[in-house]
């Protein structure tokens, strides 16, 4: 800002910030496969991280210990694999012991089975945010399409940590689904008397000017990462049709998660933007449905935000008898609705980093909130698995609050949860159809070995 006037500078004249991290090693972490078959070999990652989740350069000695110990030589790097064989069925605990007692050790089950394991435990996040909804589009006056903090992140950097530090299976970047310039609603949709103007599904549009297409610029980005990688990508976007407690009798967010099977040939996956206030979650269902893309190859996720008793988010999806029916019914709702988001960093109202905190969204067992899983549950008979996820807006996908050697936090801000699929095999069709089946649990981001019996 010279003299009260703006300057407008060229791509050219603007060069990348590097950030280096500042601290030394807090973390040593290890990632593999939660399942392997025994006498058959599977590749164990080490991690080095500081006390903030960054990959940092490391010289020294990791002794990884599984049936038998493997010695780790870093030379300046941040992850090392190995490959191990465990011949002995039943489980192994794979610790990494470092000399400095002040680097916490973070250690991983495994468990080996006699033959094929009946499913895989996968773990993913599909709910991380990143510049490509606007930073990649450059600055704008409204910062809502991507982490919101700056858009200091690409969906290229938000994968690279999921694969390479987290070590998820799969991952999607879901940004908000606001309106940009030149949005129409598919013919099929535009054709439906509920999506006309005056319709039930219709209200006033808030368009963020000269933004492009990034729908189509995520979806591609996604597809151009996976193409050079073994962790499985699914496109996907963040809908939402705030209520008001003020205009509404409720405030409810009504966050939802769309996750489809799979990419389009040409990045045309159909979005709904979700910057109409006050409509009804059905309305995405009937989008989809009239979109040509049922629950087979596409699921909503809510994300229900809010722990405090005007969130109706439960009654206005589930309840029958309501004005939502007459968009979608209960069985239509449910054939889409097949799991929530019960832990995240946006799943809280108060006390961020405490216990409160992770159980917010379960709901206490005598008197559950009408905002919790529970009242779900019982009030609604909602047919709902769970899974966890980042929605990160200021922090990496996939770190979680880990507790460092000297007992403080890893994080002060935003540790995200992970989701946890039991599949039938590791590729997209049996992580897509182990989320719709309910085979799912969450955690706030460890890597938990659970068993349903």
């Amino acid at each position: 800002d010279v003299d009260g006037c703006w300057i407008t500078l060229d791509d050219t004249q603007v060069q990348p910030l590097n950030i280096a991290p500042l601290s030394q090693a807090a973390v040593v972490r290890v990632a593999a496969p939660l399942d392997v078959a025994a006498g058959e070999p599977f590749n164990a990652t080490v991690v080095v991280t500081d006390r903030f989740a960054n990959p940092i350069p490391y010289t020294g000695t990791v002794r990884l210990v599984a049936e038998n110990p493997h010695i780790l030589q870093f030379d300046g790097e941040y992850t090392k694999s190995v490959q191990l064989n465990l011949q002995n069925p039943g489980f192994v605990r794979l610790t990494p012991q470092v000399q400095d007692p002040g680097i916490r050790r973070v250690v991983q089950w495994v468990k080996a089975w006699t033959g094929t394991p009946p499913h895989q435990r996968l773990l993913g996040d599909i709910h991380a945010h990143t510049g490509d909804g606007g930073a990649q589009r450059k600055f704008l006056s409204s910062s809502s399409p991507g982490d919101h903090r700056g858009l200091f992140t690409s969906t290229q950097d938000a994968l690279f940590y999921m694969e390479q530090i987290a070590g998820y299976d799969f991952a999607a970047i879901s940004e908000h689904a606001v309106r940009q310039d030149g949005y129409t609603l598919p013919a099929s949709v535009a054709a439906d008397p509920v999506f006309a103007a005056g319709g039930a599904c219709d209200g006033v549009q808030r368009v963020i000017t000269d933004l492009g297409n990034w729908w189509l610029t995520s979806q591609q980005a996604a597809q151009d990462y996976e193409a050079g990688s073994s962790m499985v990508v699914f496109p996907a976007f963040e809908w939402h049709a705030q209520h008001y407690l003020e205009v509404h009798g409720n405030d409810s967010p009504l966050h939802r998660v769309v996750l489809y099977r799979d990419f389009d040939a040409n990045n045309q996956l159909p979005m709904l933007p979700g910057e109409i206030e006050g409509i009804a979650p059905q309305c995405l269902v009937r989008f989809l449905q009239l979109a040509g893309y049922g629950p087979d190859r596409a699921l909503l996720v809510p994300h229900m935000m809010n722990n405090w008793p005007s969130n109706t988010d439960w009654d206005l999806t589930y309840e029958q008898g309501g004005p939502g029916e007459l968009i979608a019914d209960r069985a239509q709702v449910e054939s889409y609705h097949r799991v929530g988001e019960i832990f995240s960093a946006r799943a809280n109202k108060p006390d961020l980093r405490g216990v409160q905190r992770l159980k917010a969204f379960e709901g206490e067992d005598q008197d559950p909130g009408r905002w919790s899983f529970r009242y779900g549950w019982r009030k609604h008979g909602a047919h709902l698995g769970i899974i966890g996820g980042s929605d990160d807006h200021a922090a990496m996908p996939g770190s979680d609050n880990t507790l460092l050697a000297d007992g403080t936090s890893m994080q002060s801000n935003e540790p995200g949860g992970t989701t946890v699929v039991l599949s039938r095999t590791r590729d997209r069709n049996g992580i897509f159809d182990a989320l719709r089946a309910r085979s799912s649990y969450a955690t706030s981001g460890v890597r938990v070995w659970h068993d349903f019996r």
